[in-house]
């Protein structure tokens, strides 16, 4: 047809792999909410045990003063912001491998969500794990990449002795974070049989043990899977409104709520410390400490508000794409 684009070779080679999601269907409903109850028991904990003691400190590192005071500030903020760096990467991972569609060329693992660019892995490397169901992945078990960091960490140099604290988290978020679902973190159910026989096929080809050795853990999960799916019925469909609904817009436009609860109550305490300042009392830690807590402040909700206001255009169209289609029923 005259006026469409014509299919690169890439896009030709894209389009002739099969992208499987899992979890599908009414299971990927599940796994989404297993992945929403953690982020809420995340936020409420760093809420609760980090955001809350951090202003108090920081508060009363202010009244203190000198040295001491300032030294106490300098760590308080390290850690309060520090702290939810892997949490967060984390569940970012977490997202990715729950919503993200997969296929295997070859020997390399695609990952690939939406119209986006495809990313690869290659399952030949020396580098690929099962990471077993635990508390940190639920029910879930995990093909993983596991390179090692350690040599290949940042330069002692002014960058590098800056990004040298946060090497332990860019060493977990490594190895921690799921590349792909080899079963489902809500209920433990595996991908289809036929799935990882074929990825534990490419395992056990690899030149490199580590891989026969995920490859043969890959193999004993797909004959698990066999009986399992002898046993069960067959799935549910996918929903057809589940990747561009209405209710996953609605609870990414009420996931920025609480985002505001913290920014305002850091605005509040950075506006006391700025009124008992103004009293005479207050030395340059205070000065610093409400410098930090106003800039953070302003800072992240001008961002918020940015972001809230993307979220709600987002929930906006998908409404009026429902009620369009509603109304052409």
């Amino acid at each position: 047809m005259q006026g469409e684009p014509a299919l690169t070779a890439r896009d030709e080679a894209e389009a002739s792999l099969s992208w499987r999601r899992f979890p599908a269907g009414r299971a990927r409903i599940v796994a989404n909410r297993w992945l929403d109850r953690r982020r809420a028991l995340l936020f409420v904990a760093w809420f609760c045990l980090v955001l809350l003691p951090a202003l108090a400190v920081i508060s009363w590192a202010a009244r203190v003063g000198g040295v001491a005071g300032f030294l106490l500030l300098a760590v308080t903020v390290v850690l309060a912001f520090y702290g939810p760096v892997l949490p967060l990467a984390n569940l970012g991972g977490w997202r990715t491998a729950i919503n993200w569609a997969s296929a295997v060329d070859g020997h390399t693992l695609f990952t690939k969500y939406g119209q986006r660019k495809a990313i690869g892995q290659d399952l030949h490397a020396g580098v690929i794990d099962v990471l077993d169901p635990g508390w940190r992945r639920g029910r879930a078990h995990v093909l993983g990449v596991r390179a090692d960091l350690a040599a290949g960490g940042p330069p002692l140099d002014l960058v590098g002795l800056v990004l040298l604290p946060l090497l332990p988290v860019v060493k977990a978020r490594r190895r921690a974070a799921p590349w792909l679902l080899l079963s489902n973190p809500a209920t433990g159910e595996l991908r289809d049989a036929r799935d990882l026989r074929e990825l534990a096929d490419v395992l056990c080809a690899s030149p490199m043990e580590r891989d026969r050795v995920a490859g043969r853990t890959v193999l004993s999960l797909s004959s698990q899977a066999a009986l399992a799916a002898a046993d069960t019925t067959a799935a549910q469909p996918e929903p057809e409104e589940l990747p561009r609904g209405v209710w996953p817009a609605l609870k990414s436009v009420g996931r920025t709520l609480p985002l505001l609860l913290a920014i305002l109550v850091t605005i509040l305490v950075g506006g006391s410390i700025e009124a008992w300042r103004e009293t005479g009392a207050g030395d340059a830690v205070a000065n610093v400490a409400v410098h930090i807590l106003l800039l953070s402040g302003v800072t992240l909700g001008a961002g918020w508000l940015v972001y809230f206001l993307y979220r709600l255009g987002g929930l906006l169209a998908e409404t009026v794409r429902a009620a369009a289609r509603r109304l052409r029923r």
